[in-house]
């Protein structure tokens, strides 16, 4: 893993702290790699992943997210959705993508909290929680979707209410579908895990 940094070598790379990258290889192996000016590139750990590789040629591509918050490096790739460990870069859960579809999967992050993933022009959107997979349910969108985001509301009031730092927070959806309508989905309206 020692010696000089040739991108062609990596399938994405993502800078994880201001002086080291994670990459994924040809060979499917992620590398986290320590890059110092006038030094040549250091593997600070290489794991493999196991994970099948996008077919060249094809509209399938791979995509790797770092997620400090919560010390998540997120890997898109063949419809699943793959989060591994940052430091030590093993495997801590895998999640299906929300549907199938010729376009582009996208992703939205509350950091440190949830994530979702949506096609553009699907109409599904899935969201889970980011530091342990756990399926938090799912929005079926009017029209086809433009673009989605997701984030939280916090009631100091309501948080003091109910005795806890995060009893008072709601998760909320909004989309922008096709029909040119901006939609908000709370928490408590986003439809059943099991259903979806």
């Amino acid at each position: 893993c020692r010696g000089s940094f040739h991108p062609l070598r990596f399938l994405d790379v993502a800078p994880s702290k201001p002086d080291e990258v994670v990459a994924m290889t040809t060979e499917m192996d992620l590398v986290r790699l320590r890059l110092s000016q006038g030094e040549d590139p250091r593997c600070l750990v290489r794991e493999p992943t196991r994970l099948e590789a996008p077919q060249q040629g094809s509209e399938d591509e791979l995509r790797i997210f770092v997620e400090n918050v919560v010390g998540l490096l997120f890997v898109f790739s063949c419809g699943t959705i793959s989060a591994f460990d940052l430091t030590s870069l093993r495997l801590r859960y895998s999640v299906e993508t929300p549907e199938t579809a010729d376009s582009e999967l996208f992703a939205r992050w509350d950091y440190g909290r949830h994530f979702l993933a949506y096609f553009q022009d699907g109409k599904s959107v899935r969201i889970w929680d980011s530091p342990t997979g756990q399926n938090r349910g799912f929005v079926k969108a009017t029209s086809a979707l433009l673009c989605c985001d997701l984030t939280h509301l916090k009631s100091v009031h309501e948080s003091f209410l109910e005795g806890g730092p995060r009893a008072g927070e709601r998760g909320i959806v909004a989309t922008l579908e096709v029909d040119g309508v901006i939609r908000g989905y709370f928490e408590d309206c986003i439809e059943d895990k099991k259903n979806g």
